[in-house]
């Protein structure tokens, strides 16, 4: 399954490419592919035929209403593929050819290896873009670290046992993003290492500002846990903050060590802290419950219904 915006460049040099690298993989006769075209504003104008592929068996594409993202995109086609196939696993990449179709029998004999029983996740070990981006994805590693108290290192290429596939869809998280969602449902999982590979053609259309948004979704699907923590900073602020009211006020008054005027500043600005602190643990505790009731009404299968256009083959 392979999330696209108007990125059928990409695509159409991708396939053959996969077809190829399917010959390596373990129990991956009669592949179909599966396009979740993201309400893409160019038409997808196939130069071939799917016959020309020895190990593809057909290429459906899943058209969207609406321009929703590739995560949400993802969902949507994790749950047409588990409500109308029934395949032994799905494996999801990007289609610009950055998720290398070299390493497609690493995760399909991973996944065989594993009895169909694990989803097999592929790590970068090696990157190849500029320092800058490493340097804020570092940022952005710590960070998630700090604030979910797990690790995260995983995209959107992986493969899903079949068996698995009905217990994923049922995951909300997996809405705002994939990967994170299916780290913190705690469904068995693997990590095997692969070196990023180059686009194929064109340049990214992720701008900086989409790598934040991007990055502020993988941290949201963990809001309950970001919430606790942070309301938990809070209350030691405040408590800290109280402390040293009744140190400052103890000088003042207990001792000759106080400066005059001092006292008063000192204990103002503690209070005012003390203030904006309460308004974070309140906000903090919204945010707990909102996840809690997020997590329990939504549901993949009430945008399915509304968001899916059409499906349509590629002959």
């Amino acid at each position: 399954m392979i999330p696209v915006f108007n990125d059928w460049d990409n695509v159409s040099l991708l396939l053959p490419l996969i077809s190829s690298a399917l010959k390596e993989a373990n129990d991956a006769e009669n592949c179909e592919i599966l396009l979740v075209d993201d309400a893409s504003t160019i038409s997808f104008k196939s130069g071939f035929s799917v016959n020309e592929f020895a190990h593809i068996k057909s290429i459906k594409i899943l058209r969207l209403k609406r321009n929703i993202g590739h995560q949400k995109a993802i969902a949507m086609g994790l749950f047409y593929i588990h409500r109308n196939l029934a395949p032994k696993a799905v494996l999801i990449m990007d289609g610009d050819g950055e998720d290398n179709p070299s390493d497609l029998h690493k995760l399909i004999n991973t996944c065989v290896e594993n009895n169909y029983e694990k989803i097999v996740f592929a790590f970068r070990n090696k990157r190849s873009e500029g320092y800058l981006f490493r340097i804020f994805y570092l940022f952005y590693k710590m960070i998630f670290r700090l604030l979910t108290g797990v690790s995260i290192r995983i995209g959107n290429f992986s493969i899903i046992p079949g068996q698995l596939l009905g217990q994923v869809i049922t995951l909300s998280d997996i809405w705002r993003h994939y990967a994170s969602g299916i780290m913190k449902s705690k469904i068995n999982r693997i990590e095997i290492a692969v070196d990023r590979a180059k686009r194929l053609c064109g340049e990214s259309k992720m701008n900086f500002t989409a790598l934040i948004m991007h990055g502020i979704s993988a941290i949201s699907v963990y809001g309950g846990v970001v919430g606790i923590r942070l309301l938990l900073f809070s209350l030691l602020v405040a408590m800290t903050c109280s402390v040293l009211i009744f140190v400052t006020v103890f000088i003042r008054f207990f001792t000759t060590l106080a400066i005059p005027g001092w006292a008063t500043n000192v204990v103002m600005t503690l209070f005012v802290i003390i203030l904006q602190t309460m308004l974070f643990i309140l906000f903090f505790i919204f945010v707990i419950f909102q996840n809690i009731d997020y997590n329990l009404s939504f549901t993949i299968e009430k945008e399915y219904d509304y968001l899916v256009d059409k499906v349509t083959d590629v002959t």
